[in-house]
């Protein structure tokens, strides 16, 4: 026997013994097509998921956005009353916290435009994927701020 004839069979046993662990027995075969049905739904799932968090976070920043802005009108008419009265403490306390408020108000409405476009732009990629809206899919799900 030639050592080209014993290099063939030792691979070709080595190839049947990988094959051999690797069947699994007739019906349990998961077909090309169920494999990738199973990627797509966890890839759909994850979708659902982040589209949903960002929406969260649009509400958020909104929310934050108006109750800063309603604080700042709060703090403007303070401000009006401690000037009417002439009360320095009062007028620089309100002036500086209307100066804070108003900041806050800023941050939180740049914030919540950001998020609304990203939430836009996922919504947009969600679409080119070509998914027919059905209940809860990211096409359902609005953010009822503005």
């Amino acid at each position: 026997m030639s050592i080209f004839k014993q290099i063939k069979d030792q691979v070709t046993a080595d190839i049947e013994s990988i094959l051999e662990k690797n069947e699994k027995p007739f019906g349990q075969h998961e077909t090309k097509y169920e494999a990738e049905s199973k990627k797509l739904d966890k890839q759909m799932k994850q979708w659902k998921q982040s589209i949903e968090k960002q929406r969260k976070l649009e509400h958020y920043f909104y929310k934050e956005w108006q109750d800063s802005a309603q604080m700042a009108e709060k703090r403007q008419t303070q401000l009006e009353i401690a000037q009417e009265a002439d009360a320095e403490e009062l007028i620089e306390q309100a002036s500086n916290e209307l100066a804070g408020y108003e900041e806050l108000a800023r941050e939180y409405e740049e914030s919540y435009n950001e998020q609304k476009e990203r939430v836009k732009k996922i919504r947009s990629a969600w679409a080119r994927i070509a998914i027919s809206p059905q209940k809860n899919t990211p096409d359902a799900i609005e953010c009822h701020c503005a």
